[in-house]
């Protein structure tokens, strides 16, 4: 069985940099972490669309405006 969902997702400081830029841990991904919690009848996920929120003009997208872009799994060898 297929079915898509819209996951909601938390920002985290568990993994390095709290609010204010403090590192807190001894890994970091630079304040850009978060988590979400996958359904209870989640067996494997097909497919990741993150959408993203302009907050100031960059490259051809307005301010305001929503983006969507694939997700990439970090992996142990591109974590680096």
């Amino acid at each position: 069985m297929k079915a898509t969902t819209i996951l909601e997702v938390v920002k985290t400081e568990k993994y390095g940099y709290n609010a204010t830029g403090v590192v807190t841990g001894n890994t970091s991904l630079y304040g850009a972490t978060y988590e979400a919690y996958l359904p209870q009848d989640y067996l494997h996920m097909l497919n990741c669309i993150c959408n993203y929120k302009v907050k100031k003009q960059f490259k051809c997208y307005d301010p305001n405006t929503y983006v969507q872009f694939g997700a990439t799994r970090l992996t142990a060898d591109l974590w680096g």
